[in-house]
């Protein structure tokens, strides 16, 4: 599992990782919380499902995600 520490954590910054299915991005949204880990908690929803707040770790499924987008400010 990839593990992401980020000291510079800013609420709501848009994160994409590669989804499961081949040639799919999945993207999720940066909470103000952190989970049991120190990684910040990620908005995200699947095709046809709720929006959730989960752990980084469960957003990702254990691979590396890019930033695409930090807010300037609160």
């Amino acid at each position: 599992m990839h593990v992401m520490l980020d000291v510079s954590h800013v609420p709501g910054r848009i994160r994409l990782v590669q989804s499961a299915i081949p040639g799919v991005k999945h993207w999720g949204v940066d909470g103000w919380h952190r989970d049991a880990n120190g990684q910040p908690t990620i908005w995200h929803a699947q095709k046809g499902d709720v929006l959730r707040c989960t752990s980084y770790a469960e957003f990702s499924a254990g691979q590396a995600s890019g930033i695409m987008w930090t807010p300037q400010t609160y």
